[in-house]
């Protein structure tokens, strides 16, 4: 699950550093702090590559998990390998279609929760 760290570190670390630097001059210029230009410029700036990363990752997860059958973990991804080993549509599907759902889930879960965190922002 090491692996599903990285879009999310990798994310936050683009949002973090592309916020313009005339932002944070003028930031600068009205006497905030370093605390309060990232609390209040980088990090609300930051968040859409942020989420980004998080909602991958969270889908990364779920595949990992279905593909974690191979090692016998056991889940929805025995049943996917079973179908697929014996030619049964319906087995394939019975494992399938619930991965694809939770998949669905985790992206509209992230996509409300950044609209909610992201809302009292003018413009967007």
């Amino acid at each position: 699950m090491l692996r599903a760290l990285l879009p999310i570190v990798k994310n936050t670390y683009i949002g973090l550093s592309s916020i313009d630097p005339q932002l944070i001059d003028y930031a600068k210029g009205i006497g905030l702090t370093d605390w309060q230009i990232n609390r209040h410029i980088r990090l609300p700036n930051a968040y859409p590559p942020m989420f980004a990363g998080i909602k991958f990752a969270a889908i990364l997860a779920n595949s990992i998990a279905i593909l974690t059958a191979i090692i016998g973990s056991g889940g929805l991804g025995e049943l996917v390998f079973e179908g697929l080993i014996s030619f049964s549509t319906e087995r394939l599907m019975a494992g399938a279609l619930p991965a694809i759902g939770v998949a669905l889930f985790l992206d509209v879960s992230f996509t409300a929760l950044e609209k909610r965190l992201t809302s009292g922002r003018g413009g967007e």
